[in-house]
């Protein structure tokens, strides 16, 4: 990127790779379980976030929930650098409009923006 002159990179993540205190006891129990088992997935999606935030890159990283094969609704929410209560679910479609729409969103920038219905 540095080699041709790219700046901007937008990145999914997981909202499981961190436990949210905004989900209910249940939730948080199942998020604990899912990082055991998908520990080595979960390791290298932090260490994408770490190696974004010590580079010099304009970048941004979704956070998804549950990614579902549901159609575009274009009606979601989204967090930038905080939690999102009941984050829950999102569909692959709606993932992607928000990564479109949101490519020239200053506010997003070097920052870890959670999406969810």
């Amino acid at each position: 990127m540095q080699k041709n002159g790219v700046q901007r990179i937008t990145c999914v993540s997981a909202s499981a790779v961190v436990t949210s205190p905004e989900l209910s006891f249940p939730i948080r129990m199942a998020t604990k379980l899912l990082q055991r088992i998908l520990k080595n997935m979960y390791r290298d999606l932090l260490k994408m976030e770490q190696v974004l935030k010590q580079s010099n890159l304009v970048w941004t990283v979704a956070r998804p929930p549950k990614l579902t094969n549901g159609e575009l609704k274009s009606k979601y929410r989204f967090a930038v650098n905080k939690w999102l209560p009941h984050c829950l679910s999102i569909s692959r479609a709606d993932l992607a409009y928000f990564m479109l729409h949101h490519i020239d969103d200053i506010d997003t920038y070097k920052s870890i923006v959670e999406v969810a219905y």
